[in-house]
Parts: structure tokens; C-alpha cells; sequence
């Protein structure tokens, strides 16, 4: 088998996970539309957009194709395009958390460290391990994007030996992230209104 046809076959194991994934949403699934290794829904009254999809990371011997929710928020004046990276705090399990953002972005700051927003993250990470869970803004697209990544619900791929896993999420967990999502997107709507 040619190294195409094997990555044709890698691609295609990965989609099958991500209809999967969707599939375990039910009804919450209803409206999405299937892009490129991607399902997305848009809202006719905010312009805001959900998209699941992957993030594929290639390294020398692995391919990674983690699970990404995305909350992509249009036509919104937030001053410098920055990013910020939630960073989460807690000893035996996770208590609070803020967004690490670059010092003199008063308006970021009290956009993304308010407390309801981090209390519905915190709460997600209660039930679905959160590996990334960050914020870009775009001052020329005026654009914000809120993406969280758990570490369950990746496809990997080691090419040598070749060696396929699916980190598979429960039906629990992607409702949960789909859930952290429309949370975060009510607690930014009512700040940036």
C-alpha cells in the first residue's frame, strides 16, 4: 500500500471517529452541517458558529487529529488582537482558573476572566478532561474564536509500526462540551452587549 492510499485510509478512520462523536449528540446534533473533517451550525439571530472538528498536528513519526469545539463570534470591536490560553488552578481537582493574556489588554482581561465564563469552563472540566481551552481575537477579521480541546476524542496515528488509536468520548462528555459551548457563547454575548 502506497503512502497515500495509506493516509487516504488514516483520514478516513479519523472521519468515521468524528461521525461517531456527532452521532453520540442525538438531537443536540440537529442542524450541523458536515464540512472537511468538520461539522458546523450558525446561528441566524447572533451570526456566532459552532464548529467540531480537528485540529491535525503532524510530527515526524505520528499524526494527531485532536477534537476541537469552536465558538466562532463575528463582527466584534474588542481593541488588539490578542490570545489568551486558560490556565487552570487547583490542587485535587480543578477550583477556579483565568485566561493568561498579555498585560494592557484591560478589555480581553475583563471579557475573558469574567467569573461566570470561568465558572462554566471549570465546571465543564469537572466532567471531560480539558486539555486547551483558549481565546483569539482577530482586530482585522473582528473576530473572536473560543476553542476548547479535550484529550479524549482524538484519533492517532503512529506510523511506525502503524499502530491506529481513537480516544473515544461518551455520549455524557460530548453533550458536556457542546453544553461549555453555548455557555460560553450566553456569558460573552451578554459582556459584549
Amino acid at each position: 500500500m502506497s503512502f497515500p492510499d495509506i493516509k487516504k485510509s488514516v483520514d478516513s478512520r479519523a472521519a468515521a471517529l468524528l461521525e461517531y462523536h456527532m452521532s453520540l449528540l442525538g438531537e443536540s446534533a440537529a442542524g450541523f452541517v458536515q464540512g472537511s473533517m468538520s461539522y458546523s451550525r450558525e446561528r441566524s439571530d447572533s451570526g456566532s458558529s459552532i464548529k467540531i472538528g480537528y485540529d491535525e498536528k503532524n510530527k515526524f513519526m505520528s499524526k494527531t487529529y485532536d477534537l476541537a469545539f469552536t465558538l466562532r463570534i463575528p463582527e466584534v470591536e474588542l481593541g488588539d488582537s490578542f490570545k489568551a490560553r486558560l490556565k487552570f488552578r487547583g490542587m485535587k481537582q480543578i477550583d477556579t482558573g483565568f485566561f493568561e493574556i498579555k498585560p494592557g489588554n484591560e478589555t480581553a482581561d475583563g471579557l475573558l476572566n469574567d467569573a461566570a465564563l470561568v465558572e462554566e469552563i471549570v465546571k465543564c472540566s469537572r466532567s471531560v478532561d480539558l486539555a486547551v481551552v483558549s481565546a483569539e481575537y482577530s482586530s482585522g477579521s473582528r473576530t473572536l474564536n473560543v476553542k476548547a480541546v479535550p484529550y479524549a476524542g482524538a484519533f492517532m496515528w503512529v506510523k511506525l509500526p502503524p499502530v491506529y488509536y481513537p480516544l473515544k468520548l461518551n455520549s455524557g462528555e460530548m453533550r458536556a462540551l457542546l453544553g461549555l459551548m453555548g455557555g460560553v457563547e450566553r456569558c460573552l454575548m451578554r459582556k459584549l452587549s
